[in-house]
């Protein structure tokens, strides 16, 4: 209560109109579903699973949501029962667990955005430490949720080599022109955008019972968020933005510049592999990261 009276007392000294609320940060956002936010930030301490219902109908259309969890050791596998019981997924210890906890979050934001036919485009997915933090926009689309299942998908890991196979829960299929991505099964508009879409439920399993490289068994988790973690054209401008200020402007100046080079870099593709496993796996030497990428 004592920081939200010294930051009211701040910032109507400099001349703001803000308007301040003390109460539960759900029925806030709840409380302003007709007026809605613009930008919604949500950074409670440990799962903001409680709050996303409420925060996804609170928002604008195309308004920014920002969600942050620091409840990694859930998101992360080490609490299977607790990480499904708050988000509605099974987690995976595997060594793409930082990934994959982004991608839970995200499943979880969509699917609280589904039942009021809204739907998310991540424009940054972050995992820093011992905290993900994730910036979304919200819309209100009926027709885009439709699309919602084939961006949705299962996740198959190898006990042994630590692969990883993907089961989408959905795919969309063209009835006319139009281009789609069998290898994710995820409508990509290109220059010929469909016209026709038929929805149906994604053939399986992907996963063998064994696993083709070490004969290991698969554990199964999700479902996960398999589309794109990040907007390039914004993370893009976030670096110009940074990159006009001074260095000065920003304690963390070179971490910014460092970390959003690196995801403005990554790949599309869904969960990354690990150079070490692949060497043990092939009985080669160990490649170096740098030579890799």
């Amino acid at each position: 209560m004592y920081f939200v009276q010294v930051l009211a007392a701040s910032l109507l000294g400099q001349g703001s109109s803000n308007i301040f609320f003390l109460e539960d940060c759900s029925v806030c956002c709840l409380r302003n579903r007709d007026k809605r936010f613009h930008v919604v930030d949500l950074d409670p301490y440990g799962t903001p699973a409680p709050f996303l219902d409420a925060a996804v109908q609170a928002v604008a259309n195309g308004g920014l949501l920002m969600v942050t969890a620091t409840d990694l050791r859930v998101l992360c596998g080490d609490l299977l029962e607790v990480g499904y019981s708050k988000y509605g997924v099974m987690p995976l210890k595997c060594p793409q667990h930082k990934e994959l906890a982004l991608r839970l979050v995200l499943h979880a934001i969509e699917s609280h955005a589904n039942r009021y036919k809204r739907h998310i485009v991540p424009l940054l997915s972050v995992c820093a430490e011992f905290y993900i933090r994730l910036f979304v926009r919200v819309y209100y689309s009926p027709s885009k949720v439709k699309e919602s299942a084939s961006k949705q998908s299962y996740v198959y890991t190898c006990v042994g080599c630590h692969s990883c196979i993907l089961q989408p829960v959905g795919v969309i299929t063209p009835t006319q022109k139009g281009y789609l991505n069998q290898s994710l099964c995820v409508v990509t508009a290109l220059t010929h955008p469909i016209k026709g879409k038929k929805y149906q439920p994604a053939f399986g399993p992907t996963a063998p019972e064994k696993c083709e490289h070490c004969n290991g068994r698969f554990r199964m988790g999700g479902p996960v968020w398999s589309a794109c973690l990040h907007d390039t054209e914004f993370v893009g401008a976030l670096i110009s933005t940074i990159q006009r200020a001074k260095p000065s402007s920003f304690g963390t100046y070179k971490r910014m510049i460092g970390q959003l080079t690196v995801i403005q870099e990554e790949l599309s593709d869904p969960l990354y592999v690990i150079t070490s496993d692949l060497a043990k796996t092939l009985k080669t030497p160990v490649i170096s990261i740098l030579d890799f990428r």
